[in-house]
């Protein structure tokens, strides 16, 4: 049983990185100069998109203001977004906070979350991705993680005040169910291709996504 159980892992792992690198369809945007620093901050199981917390940003995602997000903050600088499966990510505040339960919602599958955090600057590291993109990818980048809010009658997302993994955050209801085959790299991945990115077909891993990024971009290098 447990050799099986090494056995699926690894095919899934395989398979990730080879999937990074057949090329998926992406939306079509004119090619422009890039003009819109974004970073994807990943961990082990985990990216984020880094957006600037410009008026531009704010104001397109005005009902964050309705969240104890600490927007005025005057060392606010960027504002992450993630989207994950709503009984793993709104509980695991680090690793050892992984419930098996959870575990097992993820996989098998869950209704979706999406966390937004309130940070300070950002530097490129190993676990930091510089993306520049122009205006039209970035429209379209803003407009996919806009829509991965669930909206109510009242066109609001849905906030989750109770819901929080010790940072500044705020939790809404996500759009699209979560499981081991599309998990929050996919989400990433699916983000940036409606934004003109191109990425392989599916990226289920941070460390896949990473790889696709570099495969397929000559402006992106990953740090040593």
């Amino acid at each position: 049983m447990v050799a099986f159980f090494i056995v699926l892992v690894l095919g899934y792992l395989g398979t990730a990185l080879v999937t990074a690198r057949i090329g998926a369809d992406v939306a079509s945007v004119k090619v422009e100069e890039s003009k819109h620093k974004i970073y994807l901050v990943t961990s082990l199981l985990h990216a984020d998109f880094v957006l600037p917390a410009s008026p531009r940003i704010l104001e397109r995602f005005s009902f964050l203001q309705g969240s104890d997000l600490p927007l005025k903050h005057p060392d606010l600088r960027h504002l992450t977004f993630g989207w994950g499966s709503n009984a793993f990510y709104t509980t695991a505040g680090s690793y050892s906070d992984i419930a098996v339960k959870a575990v097992f919602k993820a996989v098998s599958g869950d209704t979706s979350v999406m966390r937004v955090v309130a940070i300070g600057e950002v530097e490129v590291a190993e676990d930091v991705i510089e993306l520049n993109l122009g205006d039209e990818q970035y429209d379209k980048l803003l407009t996919a993680i806009d829509e991965s809010f669930a909206r109510q009658d009242n066109r609001q997302p849905e906030y989750l005040p109770s819901a929080s993994i010790g940072e500044p955050d705020a939790f809404y209801i996500g759009v699209g169910g979560f499981n081991i085959f599309n998990p929050c790299n996919q989400w990433v991945n699916n983000v940036l291709r409606n934004a003109g990115v191109k990425l392989g077909v599916w990226t289920p891993t941070t460390q896949a996504l990473r790889q696709s990024l570099v495969y397929f971009s000559s402006t992106v290098e990953l740090e040593p």
